[in-house]
């Protein structure tokens, strides 16, 4: 089983009103959104863990970054790696 794993960081200039959309989505045999979050501040970095679709075939990650206003925000992504889940450490954010 492979797993994707990544850290993002979101800080926008409004707070409350979750208008800022991370996401990843997966294309290849079968096409899927894996994991979404709304939100205006992450408080620092967040570091995320997704299980890959058991298939075998090649498959394509995306990420996105979407918002509901036009407000200024920053939006990162680091650390991006895809390697089997078991040889995985816990998660951590530093």
């Amino acid at each position: 089983a492979m797993c994707l794993r990544f850290a993002y960081y979101v800080k926008s200039s409004v707070q409350n009103r979750n208008g800022t959309m991370i996401a990843v989505g997966v294309s290849g045999c079968v096409g899927a959104l894996l994991w979404s979050q709304s939100l205006d501040d992450s408080q620092g970095w967040q570091v995320v863990t997704i299980p890959a679709a058991k298939n075998p075939c090649r498959q394509t990650f995306s990420l996105s970054v979407g918002q509901r206003e036009t407000v200024p925000v920053s939006v990162a992504f680091d650390d991006i790696e895809v390697v089997q889940c078991a040889t995985l450490p816990p998660d951590t954010t530093t």
